[in-house]
């Protein structure tokens, strides 16, 4: 059964939000164009290009948590050869960024941090590729400031991503929660979802499980919903269109 509610949150306040943001978004170019901030105490800026800071290689036997902690990186999962029993791991990064990629019993933990200490300004984004055998069944788990993340068809793993800003595309899985403040989400063929968002438009090819989905701005798109279990959707606004159902 699903369950359908439209709240009556205040569409201005959503507005005023947006200008608010559109405003930090002018005030900060300003403040780089115009002001040399790298002479402010407590602040650093840099300009430096990305670079192959990590390229490692782990067993694939056994692997049952892959983490990923970022201040703001772009992260994709990449379906590797069939019959692989590697992980590889690389990190494209600039300097003032600290990486490491490290294997504990069974979890693979993946971080990227900024080193610069205060308020830091940075104009290249990082980026972790992650390639793996299709039949991992394990969890992803993600939690990034800011960035987009991409994963191809993992249809037995299941995804655990906490996400600030940041655009999100998914082939397949088994299941996937998504906490999000501002972003798009672009998801194929899922058997469970439960997504909490503020502002971004969803897409969904096909979800034949259970679905949780609440979101206070953006258009949410089923292409198909075939649910076994009590379902619902909240939006405060934004269109909400379901091409098949059964």
């Amino acid at each position: 059964m699903l369950k359908m509610k439209t709240k009556t949150g205040s569409i201005i306040a959503i507005v005023l939000l947006s200008l608010l943001a559109c405003g930090l978004v002018f005030a900060t170019y300003i403040g780089i164009k115009y002001i040399n901030i790298s002479d402010l105490p407590g602040i650093s800026f840099s300009t430096t290009s990305q670079r192959l800071a990590l390229d490692k290689e782990f067993e694939f036997k056994d692997t049952k948590v892959i983490d990923v902690e970022t201040d703001g990186s772009d992260v994709q999962f990449i379906k590797g050869e069939d019959k692989s029993d590697t992980i590889k791991i690389k990190i494209y990064a600039s300097e003032d960024k600290t990486v490491s990629a490290e294997k504990e019993s069974d979890a693979l933990n993946v971080s990227v941090k900024d080193s610069c200490k205060g308020f830091c300004f940075g104009l290249s984004n990082s980026r972790i590729e992650i390639t793996l055998p299709e039949e991992y069944e394990g969890d992803f788990a993600i939690r990034t400031d800011a960035g987009d993340i991409k994963s191809d068809a993992f249809s037995k793993a299941s995804f655990d991503i906490n996400d600030n800003a940041g655009d999100i595309d998914i082939v397949a899985a088994k299941s996937i929660k998504v906490t999000s403040d501002a972003g798009d989400l672009d998801l194929g063929s899922i058997e469970n979802i439960t997504i909490k968002t503020n502002a971004g438009d969803i897409k969904i090819n096909e979800c034949f499980g259970e679905l949780h989905l609440d979101t206070n701005a953006g258009d949410v798109e089923i292409n198909e919903l075939q649910l076994s279990k009590n379902s619902d959707i909240k939006t405060d606004a934004g269109d909400v269109k379901i091409l098949n159902s059964g």
